[in-house]
């Protein structure tokens, strides 16, 4: 006799509740999914304005076999990135470079490669200590700090060396055998969130909008459900949480920094003196304000007629006025002029990213909170659990729903 299929409660309909009410339906569940926003996706949606697309937070996820699967199987055609993109840059030494070091810098990086394999880092090392100690202070400051921020918008001084390069010591990964580039649909990343929203609709999935969660909300969910998923931010689980597990869920809320990010997409008229490519990074040393610009209309065809750049600042508390002056005196910077403004559209997110700190590292080291919460039936997916990018999260939620089943 088959045995009945489990009742799962996701909380949270973002790329992390999505995909994981993807893979718990095809493994048989019955789905329901909350959401407090009325719509889903999360921080990921795309806007289409008369002068072309802007994104809202990620214009693109790293490919994989994996989301190549999810994306056929939900009818979202991925576009590859234009050969353009390739052209990365990081801004030190007062000009934007593809390469920043040294040819003696470049020579001692070349012999001491081979042997950063056998530098894992260590136990609550930052960012930067292990670069020192595996690559050398030029290329930790010139190429990893930079590189890193545009990523983790985070200082390299605080950020986790074992949670950023987990992937890149972890042995018992398997190669992919897609090339990993940049993807994304043509229309943007909203209808990847769109067919995925679809298709679980179509496949049974309940999702439920408008749904604000508490402590009292996710009892009732417990009673109702074999088992609750929630695929939150740090802070709203360790919210939900509070009541049955005060002492783990005050320890997660205090090592679970968020950083504020602003985004602010341009368009402008197209200009000789303009760089061409995925986008620039600056070196913090430079006094350059934004973290990083990304050339929209470089990465991806149909994103605008006009040049379109999407300028990343840390916090959020930024009139337009002075966005505006930031992003001048970074095009002079760069450019050597200003250019004029068709449009600009400003983004803002009081809790984007986690901060991958060696405080949090240490907390999901030693701590045994997700063993507690699974004695009541509860799991945990999400971007503060050790893996960030999008790519990574669809594994995460596919390992996590293996689990549940």
């Amino acid at each position: 006799m088959k045995a009945p299929s489990k009742k799962v409660a996701i909380v949270g309909a973002g790329i992390s509740g999505l995909s994981s009410a993807y893979f718990l339906s095809k493994f048989g569940c019955q789905v329901e999914v909350f959401e407090r926003r009325p719509t889903s996706g999360g921080l990921i949606s795309t806007i289409e304005t008369p002068k072309g697309l802007v994104e809202t937070a990620a214009n693109a996820f790293v490919d994989t076999e994996l989301l190549q699967e999810i994306s056929r199987d939900i009818g979202v055609r991925l576009h590859s990135a234009l050969r353009e993109s390739k052209r990365r840059y990081i801004y030190v030494d007062k000009k934007a470079q593809r390469w920043p070091l040294s040819l003696w810098e470049t020579l001692k990086m070349i012999f001491i490669l081979p042997l950063v394999k056998n530098k894992k880092p260590l136990a609550g090392e930052t960012l930067s200590e292990w670069a020192i100690r595996a690559l050398g202070a030029a290329v930790s400051l010139k190429l990893i700090a930079p590189a890193i921020q545009g990523i983790y918008a985070g200082s390299s001084e605080r950020l986790s060396a074992s949670l950023v390069l987990s992937r890149l010591f972890d042995k018992s990964r398997k190669k992919s055998a897609v090339k990993r580039q940049s993807v994304a649909p043509k229309k943007g990343m909203g209808e990847w969130i769109k067919g995925m929203e679809a298709f679980l609709k179509k496949s049974g999935v309940v999702l439920h909008f408008g749904q604000a969660m508490d402590s009292e909300n996710l009892l009732r969910l417990q009673k109702d459900f074999d088992v609750v998923l929630i695929a939150s931010s740090a802070s709203c689980a360790a919210s939900l949480l509070n009541k049955q597990f005060p002492c783990e869920s005050r320890a997660l809320l205090n090592v679970s920094e968020m950083l504020p990010l602003t985004s602010v997409t341009t368009f402008c008229e197209t200009d000789p003196k303009q760089i061409h490519g995925f986008g620039v990074l600056f070196a913090r040393e430079e006094g350059i304000t934004p973290l990083g610009v990304l050339f929209n209309s470089d990465i991806f065809e149909n994103r605008s007629s006009l040049r379109s750049e999407t300028w990343i600042f840390s916090g959020v508390n930024h009139s337009k006025d002075s966005l505006e002056s930031w992003i001048k005196e970074s095009q002079r910077a760069l450019y050597g002029k200003e250019l004029v403004f068709r449009d600009l559209r400003v983004q803002t997110w009081p809790q984007a990213l986690p901060y991958y700190s060696v405080e949090l590292e240490k907390y999901l080291r030693e701590s045994s909170f997700q063993s507690k919460f699974k004695q009541k039936k509860v799991y945990l997916v999400g971007n503060y659990l050790g893996r960030i990018g999008l790519s990574d999260l669809l594994e995460k939620s596919r390992e996590v729903a293996k689990e549940i089943v």
